[in-house]
């Protein structure tokens, strides 16, 4: 009798192994059809010696309906940028636009069809906006395209207020800094036991080739925000704007005016527009420091000012919302600010007008 109960519990936890190996793979399979997980490439490699992180491939796969769609959207280069124009599928790299940022820039870059209209509409442009890039990650990736040969002639970076504690907190440590202004500083990826949920590639490559069983007890734990992380919290990146930060203020403005220096050290730039923007903590009263006279105090004493278009867009003065704390321009629940869908046309076509 006891043989035979070890018997058909054996063969009970062997169905239900397999059960979960199935599903797992399943998963895992499912994942990677929609390319929300990935093997690292020697493109990809290739592009993290530059960079922290590139793009979530989701980020391309779920372009909405009011976005056009990137001439690369089907080749490698989608994780580190997407392409708009003719010159896309050709050998020329000489663009007329490189758009860089966080995910702010990623908003424009799903928002480009306001973009790319009427006098615009046979421009060339380069879309590189990245989840959590900040100067630093920047200046790496501008880095990347010169040495692949792409040039342009103007340069739109989008600055976020996160920057701030973005490169003092997340990116310090990893940041390689460059003395030559034709070379780049450049920011290495996260050890394997750093941003396990996000941006750390390397755990990717794991996962690919892990067991089902693994695969979908890791997807399960990450779900239940159970996976440990060495990093700091978005609490912490953002305390900066809560109350006054000498260091990590006079740390930003260092690694700001490196990447100006280094997007200005091309003969071919013309101009670069930095846009800051307000966070919906700035009307509610919560943040008390913004990047915006950050930003102009390093402008304020650049020796190629005159080709830096500062442009900062506080939604309420530009008639973007109606609330006073603007709760109609940004998404519900947001800590990142980021601005409702349908408020990126206000955005885009209020930058086209200032880079003409």
């Amino acid at each position: 009798m006891f043989k035979s109960l070890i018997k058909v519990g054996l063969i009970n936890a062997f169905i239900i192994l397999f059960i979960f190996e199935a599903l797992g793979q399943a998963y895992k399979y499912k994942h990677i059809k929609q390319k929300k997980l990935f093997n690292s490439t020697e493109y990809t490699d290739n592009y993290l010696k530059y960079v922290n992180h590139h793009r979530r491939y989701e980020v391309e796969n779920n372009l909405s309906d009011y976005s056009l769609i990137p001439k690369n959207l089907s080749c490698d280069s989608i994780s580190a940028f997407s392409c708009y124009g003719i010159k896309c599928n050709s050998n020329q790299r000489d663009y007329e636009f490189l758009i860089q940022g966080d995910s702010w820039a990623e908003g424009f870059d799903q928002s480009m069809k306001y973009f790319l209209k009427d006098e615009y509409s046979q421009k060339n442009v380069i879309s590189g906006g990245t989840s959590s890039f900040s100067p630093s990650n920047m200046e790496g990736q501008l880095g990347f395209l010169r040495d692949e040969g792409y040039t342009f002639k103007k340069v739109i970076a989008i600055i976020d207020q996160t920057d701030l504690g973005d490169e003092f907190f997340r990116y310090k440590s990893k940041t390689n800094l460059s003395k030559d202004f034709n070379i780049s500083s450049s920011v290495s990826p996260f050890d394997q036991s750093e941003h396990k949920n996000y941006y750390n590639h390397s755990v990717e490559d794991q996962l690919i080739i892990s067991s089902g069983t693994h695969y979908l007890f890791y997807r399960l734990r990450e779900r239940l925000n159970l996976i440990l992380l060495r990093g700091p919290s978005y609490s912490k990146i953002s305390s900066p704007l809560r109350l006054k930060s000498p260091s990590a203020e006079k740390y930003f403005q260092v690694r700001l005016k490196s990447y100006i220096d280094f997007v200005l050290a091309s003969d071919t730039i013309q101009n670069l527009y930095i846009i800051t923007h307000d966070h919906y903590q700035h009307f509610t009263g919560e943040y008390s420091v913004s990047v915006q006279q950050l930003v102009s105090d390093v402008l304020k004493n650049h020796l190629d000012s005159m080709k830096i278009i500062h442009i900062h867009i506080n939604p309420l003065n530009e008639g973007f919302c109606e609330n006073k704390d603007c709760s109609d321009f940004f998404l519900s629940k947001d800590v990142a600010s980021h601005p409702r869908i349908d408020k990126w046309h206000k955005i885009v076509n209020h930058i086209k007008s200032k880079s003409k």
